[in-house]
C-alpha cells in the first residue's frame, strides 16, 4: 500500500490509500473516507488533517464552502 505522510512540526498523520483509518501521532483515527488517488493526485479527507492539527472545520451550506480555523 502507498503510504502518504503529513507533518506540521512535532504532529504527524499517516494515510494508506484505501485504508479508512489513519495514524494521528501513533494512534488510529477512524476517517470520513479512504484516501484515494485520481488522476495522480493523492485526495484525503481534509477534516482529518485540519482537526488534527487543533483547527475546527466549518460547513456552510448556502454558499457550499468548507471553513478551516485555528
Amino acid at each position: 500500500a502507498k503510504w502518504d505522510i503529513v507533518d506540521k512540526t512535532k504532529d504527524q498523520i499517516i494515510f494508506t490509500i484505501g485504508a479508512e483509518t489513519a495514524i494521528v501521532n501513533g494512534e488510529a483515527i477512524t476517517l470520513d473516507f479512504a484516501p484515494f488517488i485520481e488522476n495522480d493526485r493523492t485526495l484525503v479527507p481534509v477534516r482529518a488533517i485540519a482537526e488534527s492539527f487543533g483547527s475546527t472545520v466549518g460547513w456552510i451550506a448556502e454558499s457550499k464552502t468548507v471553513t478551516i480555523e485555528d
